[in-house]
């Protein structure tokens, strides 16, 4: 009888995939017979490209770094690969355009990279000069993180690949690329033949002193299990993810998820730098994406209590919490805070148009603008997929995204100078 049920569910399921194929292609024909030209994107901003190579593609990687440096420097990656887990044939160029001129300096190599975040490329504490990203020794068959010189091309190698860096440059936290790739592909790395298994008593959280290059593991996923458990935890696949440091470098928030018998659970925590005093903020049905506001805000989207899934600011190491309820922002995104703490950037997935979509929330007077949205071909799905994750330059004019709406993975720019200026009096007289 299960069997029979099994059987009954995978054909549901397929049927409803075709049926989505299937409308999604008949929009698009439909579309071009109606129109000579149908649109790629939409936006009332200007959108450039950073580069004009054609046969490869181009991108930065994650949401909550920046791809700018004070000097108006910026980095991207290059890559020919066009597969759905590329690290293992091709490496990632790190490209670096000095003051968005030219010419494109290609710096270094790395191959320890996915589509989704690149090798954490980021520059390095507040140095002009220095970059920080993740790479691959065949030699030594191991990862590690590489802090370089731009200028003098001098570089340091550290004893384990990075996630998350904190602002002063004394530290890094990190987490088990390996078990990633097993879990999550998504996220991880591939160049190693084999996936490296530890057990839950020496996985977790690393915290890496980058002064004497050494690291430490300060939560365990056993100790994870341990901390308010739930009946879901038993025999369950259990990994860590998506570990990103307050500015001011006292706290870090990470997610902990575990998957049982095909369902997935997942949940929001805090912790101090050091491993200690772990809170919980919000789990375990969804919680996805998150990024830090100010030292002790957390903005998540999550379930709420309504069982709506809906953006929500967190107080860290309290109970408090404020929904926020514009109708637009209703959709999973990747969101990161102006450096003026002013906006909150985010995006949404493809909708059943294959369209991404752009906004800016302004957290003083709650008005949301829709910057542009992106068509994204079917060709990008699964781990190969084009999210836009927006990021900030670092004098907060500039938004940066990943984008496929002209047939091929690129990373874009749009100048926000002249938006700002309008909407500035309209917020100080708020």
């Amino acid at each position: 009888m299960w069997i029979l049920i099994k059987g009954t569910i995978r054909k549901v399921w397929l049927f409803r995939v075709i049926f989505q194929y299937a409308k999604y292609y008949l929009g698009r024909y439909l579309m071009k017979k109606s129109f000579k030209n149908v649109y790629l994107y939409k936006s009332h901003l200007n959108i450039k490209t950073i580069e004009k190579f054609q046969s490869e593609v181009s991108f930065f990687g994650y949401y909550n770094l920046s791809p700018t440096n004070r000097k108006n420097n910026m980095l991207f990656t290059q890559t020919a690969s066009k597969e759905k887990n590329g690290t293992k044939k091709e490496s990632l160029k790190i490209m670096l355009i000095k003051d968005f001129g030219k010419p494109v300096i290609h710096l270094t190599n790395s191959r320890a990279w996915n589509w989704q975040q690149a090798c954490m490329l980021q520059w390095f504490m507040e140095s002009d000069d220095k970059i920080i990203f993740n790479n691959y020794s065949e030699k030594e068959d191991s990862y590690f993180s590489e802090i370089l010189n731009v200028e003098s091309k001098e570089s340091k190698k550290l004893c384990m690949p990075v996630y998350a860096v904190a602002n002063n440059g004394k530290f890094a936290l990190t987490l088990n690329f390996e078990r990633l790739a097993k879990i999550r592909p998504d996220y991880g790395y591939f160049s190693k033949e084999s996936f490296e298994t530890k057990s839950l008593e020496n996985d977790g959280i690393w915290r890496i002193d980058i002064t004497r290059n050494k690291s430490d593991l300060i939560i365990s996923l056993k100790e994870l299990i341990k901390f308010k458990p739930d009946a879901t935890m038993k025999n369950a696949e259990h990994w860590v993810n998506h570990i990103d440091i307050a500015p001011n470098g006292l706290r870090f928030m990470f997610l902990h998820r575990w998957q049982r018998e095909g369902k997935r659970y997942m949940r929001l925590l805090t912790a101090n730098c050091d491993g200690s005093n772990l809170h919980y903020v919000t789990g375990n049905v969804m919680v996805s994406h998150n990024c830090w506001g100010h030292n002790n805000e957390i903005i998540s989207f999550c379930q709420t209590v309504s069982g709506k899934n809906r953006y929500v600011r967190f107080k860290d190491l309290s109970e408090d919490f404020d929904v926020i309820r514009e109708p637009m922002l209703t959709k999973d995104g990747h969101p990161s805070i102006s450096p003026d703490g002013q906006w909150m950037l985010t995006d949404d997935y493809p909708d059943n148009s294959r369209f991404s979509h752009l906004y800016l929330y302004n957290l003083i007077n709650s008005k949301c603008y829709v910057l542009g949205k992106f068509h994204q071909p079917l060709k990008y799905n699964g781990e190969y997929r084009i999210d836009l994750h927006p990021k900030w330059s670092v004098d907060g004019t500039k938004i940066f995204f990943d984008s496929g709406h002209n047939g091929l993975r690129k990373m874009y720019v749009i100048d926000i100078t002249r938006f700002l200026h309008y909407e500035k009096e309209e917020t100080a007289n708020y």
